[in-house]
């Protein structure tokens, strides 16, 4: 309940906004091209976005999600195209295992931190951004264990 507080207090929300719908790639699957969904809310000054990617094989599973939240601000127009960037929190959550020998090895991740994101409108409802987190994983400060995932994604705002 007060992380809902603190939310509220630090993003406050402007109701006229659109919602994306995009797909890209992410470096979460460290280097490996997967598609991702990326689903997101966007208004002129909150924005809140939900990923996931994952792949599988017979021997090999990744799933991983990231949610975000944004204080956004628009900044001037790009060619012909609008452009916002912001700065939030974000939380990530990864699941890998392999198989070997009839016997699974399982490892999970979970991280929270700074992100930052700028999206383009290219033409009308048509947008292009790139998101980047940066997950602290452990509360270690001498040893700053981290992760750096970032998405590109084209997608579309209604």
């Amino acid at each position: 309940m007060r992380f809902l507080i603190l939310i509220s207090l630090l993003f406050p929300l402007n109701c006229f906004g659109n919602f994306i719908t995009a797909t890209g790639v992410s470096a979460v699957t460290e280097g490996r091209m997967i598609p991702i969904l990326y689903l997101g809310y966007d208004s002129p000054d909150f924005a809140a976005t939900v990923s996931s990617v994952g792949l599988s094989n017979d021997a090999y599973y990744h799933s991983a999600y990231q949610l975000s939240i944004f204080r956004q601000t628009d900044l001037e127009n790009f060619l012909w195209g609008k452009v916002r960037a912001g700065m939030g929190l974000g939380m990530h959550y990864a699941e890998r295992g392999l198989e070997q020998y009839d016997k699974t090895e399982k490892v999970t991740d979970f991280a929270l931190g700074p992100s930052i994101r700028v999206t383009w409108e290219v033409l009308p409802y048509i947008v292009i951004g790139v998101e980047s987190f940066i997950g602290i994983g452990s509360a270690d400060i001498i040893i700053l264990s981290s992760q750096q995932i970032s998405t590109l994604f084209l997608g579309v705002r209604f």
